[in-house]
């Protein structure tokens, strides 16, 4: 949330509900070229793949991950409904797989006409 407030009040205009995994994007290769100590591809290699990191979506451990070289990551359930601040905002309905993020609601019909 922290993340989005500050993002909108520099933008200026809505976070995407994609924001926290694009920073992630950066949390990661930062987080590898800092343990990796150099620019040899080898060592960033091995960094990313050694050294699970603490990033805004959660932990990202390439060692854990389903298959071989992945990481994952959890996700929320969320509805876009009539917001308050924004045309539409996006309120967190099932938060099973991520039970640290706050549940927003419960989840609505969704009618059309």
């Amino acid at each position: 949330m922290e993340l989005s407030d500050a993002y909108e009040r520099e933008a200026k205009q809505q976070a995407s509900m994609a924001l926290g995994f694009r920073h992630s994007l950066l949390e990661v290769p930062i987080a590898a070229l800092q343990k990796a100590r150099s620019l040899d591809p080898a060592a960033i290699r091995d960094a990313v793949r050694d050294n699970p990191v603490a990033t805004i979506v959660g932990p990202i451990d390439f060692k854990k991950g389903p298959f071989p070289n992945t990481a994952e990551t959890r996700c929320v359930g969320g509805q876009w409904r009539k917001g308050k601040k924004w045309p539409l905002e996006l309120v967190i309905v099932d938060n099973a797989a991520a039970p640290y993020v706050p549940v927003g609601g419960a989840p609505e019909l969704i009618s059309y006409g």
